[in-house]
């Protein structure tokens, strides 16, 4: 038997058994892992609360010879109080957690989503602004991570530099992104949402006209949901309320 100290964030949990759960803890050292917990859901655990979802959390975890992982031991490092809270921001996190459990595999280490995802879900906990854009931002990130980058900063059709000049704008998610040429199909896009998707690729400061205008920041995250939608190849059911 292995055992092992790893510091991860709960992305689901599953009833198993009479009184067990399954958790998927999206770990720094270990990627993506599924660990039972045995007697969590009796009254008398003390364990339940701490492995709630988007709970921030160190957890010991006994592995057999075949894989099987159990937990042996969990402490709560961040639970996100702020963010659960909030209605709106609840629903954020848990769209980012669906997300990465999508796009992870087992036991695939990635250091700089795992990083990527606890700064945004910090961020939302502190209540910030531009939350939707936070959303996007680590979008945009995740699926170029994954091997899915989104063209915000040039044509997806002809690599030409993104410019305010372009006389045709469009977004064609199966390119994957925007697109100047005008004889290929997409959605016709604002310059301002352009504008803005342009800047949460690039990181370049957002000028705040973009982010208070709620039209654009919609319209840039609708564009943004659709092509996400397209790679993980299924409508993820907290996508639908974000998009709304």
């Amino acid at each position: 038997m292995h055992s092992a100290t790893l510091t991860g964030i709960v992305l689901k949990s599953t009833n198993f058994k009479d009184a067990d759960k399954i958790y998927t803890v999206f770990t720094r050292e270990k990627g993506k892992v599924s660990v039972a917990a045995k007697g969590v859901r009796k009254i008398s655990s003390k364990r339940a609360g701490t492995m709630d979802t988007l709970n921030y959390v160190s957890i010991g975890v006994v592995e057999s010879p075949s894989g099987y992982k159990t937990l042996t031991e969990a402490k709560n490092l961040n639970s996100f109080k702020n963010l659960k809270v909030s209605l709106e921001n609840s629903v954020r996190g848990f769209y980012l957690a669906e997300l990465i459990h999508k796009l992870m595999e087992e036991e695939h280490p990635h250091v700089d989503i795992f990083d990527l995802f606890l700064e945004t879900l910090t961020k939302l906990n502190h209540h910030l602004n531009n939350e939707i854009s936070r959303v996007n931002a680590f979008e945009i990130a995740l699926m170029g991570a994954m091997g899915y980058e989104m063209y915000l900063d040039k044509c997806a059709k002809t690599n030409i530099p993104y410019s305010e000049g372009w006389t045709s704008i469009k977004f064609n998610a199966t390119l994957g992104g925007l697109v100047s040429d005008p004889t290929v199909p997409g959605l016709s896009l604002t310059k301002e949402a352009a504008n803005l998707l342009f800047s949460l690729k690039t990181k370049k400061s957002i000028p705040k006209s973009l982010l208070v205008d709620l039209d654009v920041v919609r319209e840039a995250n609708k564009l943004i949901k659709i092509f996400v939608n397209e790679v993980v190849d299924s409508n993820m059911k907290s996508s639908s309320i974000l998009s709304s």
